[in-house]
């Protein structure tokens, strides 16, 4: 299964990591709705299992992936310089239904022409963030990221579109959330590479990661792991029916 690929935010990141900020950009309350969510932190003795023992080094792995959320999340904010700009209407993906619940700002390279535009949305139980970019004043304005998240911190999904690619719609990468009062369960799914992996976490640290050969209801089990509070862990990696168990074993 491929790791999470950062070319998209590292794009963004690199555009407009020159630009400076306003000191004249207004900040209303929606500018400081942030996507809530969780750091999966395994327990620590998983990182020292991890050092001799390559099935525990994978899951440390796709934790990491897990994580690398935060390098989309980190994007969901006003762009440095951005001012107070009209909704946006992106060309390649859903944009904001109500117009009077959403803010939107909008940073332009004076140099370059390229723009950068952040848009947040007051749902009522939710919000939803979108982050965009335009390659000139000319362009479409296409829409790089998608996220929304419960009010309550319980559900949320974040998508990452391949905006510079040939198809502008297609979404490269999806993370999805839930959190109850014991359990969260985040999955990452990589589109471009058709698997995703499913992580469950309990409040005592241990947890699960199962992982999958294809989407939807094409998807067969491939791998799973297992770990305690301890950090003492089983692995399984099953055979392309998904239910034959290939080899397995304990760490």
């Amino acid at each position: 299964m491929k790791k999470i690929n950062f070319v998209i935010a590292i794009l963004l990141a690199g555009m407009f990591s020159c630009s400076k900020n306003s000191s004249n950009n207004p900040a209303p309350a929606l500018q400081n709705a942030k996507v809530a969510v969780v750091t999966i932190q395994p327990p620590a003795a998983l990182n020292t299992y991890a050092q001799s023992n390559t099935y525990a080094a994978t899951v440390v792995g796709y934790v990491q992936a897990a994580n690398g959320i935060a390098t989309f999340t980190s994007m969901l904010a006003v762009p440095p310089g951005g001012t107070n700009s009209a909704k946006i209407q992106a060309s390649n993906a859903r944009v904001a239904a109500t117009a009077s619940t959403t803010q939107t700002w909008v940073y332009t390279n004076t140099q370059t022409g390229e723009s950068a535009g952040y848009q947040v949305t007051d749902e009522g139980t939710s919000y939803l963030w979108e982050y965009f970019y335009r390659a000139s004043s000319t362009a479409n304005w296409l829409k790089a990221i998608n996220a929304t998240e419960a009010k309550d911190g319980s559900t949320g999904d974040l998508k990452a579109y391949d905006y510079q690619g040939t198809n502008p719609s297609f979404v490269t990468a999806e993370y999805n959330w839930v959190k109850t009062a014991n359990l969260y369960t985040f999955t990452y799914t990589d589109n471009s590479g058709g698997d995703y992996f499913v992580i469950t976490m309990n409040n005592d640290t241990s947890g699960t990661i199962s992982g999958y050969n294809g989407v939807g209801t094409n998807a067969v089990l491939s791998y799973k792991y297992t770990w305690g509070a301890d950090g003492r862990g089983t692995w399984t990696i099953y055979g392309s029916d998904g239910i034959t168990v290939s080899s397995n074993g304990t760490w």
